[in-house]
């Protein structure tokens, strides 16, 4: 089968949409389908990836692609600039279009991009969304029309074997690993005040990410730098605990590579957070994220053998999300529309 993907970044942003698209892409290449990447070039970012043989990719402006089904990571209108000629999906990644309960407050402060996309969602988003034959969303969204299909993100578990042979023996410090980019959204600004407040106490605060000079703050924070995605699963099993306190997302996936790997995670309990249904250690206040931190750093000390039975409970709570089992329902996905079925 001929399948077209459509996104309105750079695979070389190197975000969670794009590895999104890269897993899937050279998923469904190695079951025999021509994949076609067609991204505009936008957000680039010197970020390195790889495709499997049967996958083309091409950076552009305007789009042509001839396929039997396409899949557009959506934002309104944008896909207008991609032409083609089968059945199309629109996927809700971002959670300007697929968080429906945040204030409208909350989208106009981070910036004009995304306030724009917020506009044109209220305005039009259903008419542009009723152009498209399906919807995929990761978690549900209240939509009827098109046809929704309901898949969450999945995980890589072929490390985790490794990743708790690692939690075996207890490490010298107990580290609280941040992964993501250091913005208000994602709740850096807490990350920062937390690892003020717990200074001196043993604990030790790390960002999967270069300095930011743009951010004021996280004196008392690690700066790791990027880390190869393929080798994320040995500092996930490094890291004690995973603080994940970000204000909006659609999809957590850093929650399950931290489950997998057999690391606990503290978050807030938003709505798409909760959908997960997973053994989390919720938080909304950073006194609660304070309390909740120190609470399994003391476990850490004195019962690490009871922490890592709950590492490895963790660890097998996200067997669900494993590619291994949501891949070929995402390919069952695309066939369907193909073909013209409705879920």
């Amino acid at each position: 089968m001929r399948i077209a993907f459509f996104h309105h970044y750079s695979l070389t942003h190197g975000g969670g949409g794009e590895r999104f698209l890269l897993e899937l892409a050279n998923f469904l290449a190695r079951k025999g389908h021509r994949i076609e990447i067609h991204a505009l070039p936008f957000r680039g970012r010197n970020v390195r990836f790889q495709m499997e043989p049967g996958v083309r990719y091409c950076e552009g402006l305007l789009h042509r692609a001839d396929a039997d089904v396409s899949y557009h990571v959506y934002a309104p209108l944008v896909s207008h600039a991609f032409r083609c000629n089968a059945p199309r999906i629109a996927g809700l990644h971002g959670a300007v279009v697929a968080d429906y309960e945040s204030p409208a407050s909350f989208y106009f402060h981070q910036g004009p991009f995304v306030a724009g996309a917020y506009v044109a969602r209220q305005t039009i988003g259903q008419i542009d969304l009723e152009a498209f034959d399906a919807v995929h969303a990761v978690s549900p969204v209240p939509l009827s029309h098109p046809p929704v299909h309901v898949l969450p993100n999945w995980v890589d578990r072929s490390n985790s074997a490794r990743a708790l042979a690692l939690k075996r023996n207890r490490a010298d410090t107990f580290g609280v690993l941040y992964v993501g980019k250091p913005s208000y959204t994602k709740g850096f600004d807490r990350v920062a005040a937390l690892s003020e407040l717990l200074s001196g106490s043993g604990i030790e605060f790390w960002a999967a990410f270069p300095p930011d000079p743009a951010y004021q703050g996280g004196d008392h924070v690690k700066w790791l730098g990027y880390t190869p995605h393929e080798e994320m699963w040995k500092l996930y099993a490094r890291a004690s605990v995973l603080l994940h306190p970000t204000r909006q997302e659609t999809f957590g996936r850093v929650i399950l590579e931290s489950l997998a790997a057999g690391t606990p995670v503290v978050t807030t309990p938003i709505p798409s957070h909760r959908s997960l249904a997973l053994p989390l250690e919720y938080a909304s206040t950073l006194p609660e994220m304070k309390t909740t931190i120190e609470r399994l750093h003391q476990q850490w000390r004195t019962d690490y053998d009871g922490y890592v039975r709950s590492a490895a409970a963790q660890a097998e709570d996200v067997a669900r999300f494993d590619a291994q089992v949501l891949l070929p329902r995402y390919e069952s996905m695309l066939v369907q529309v193909a073909k013209g079925w409705s879920a």
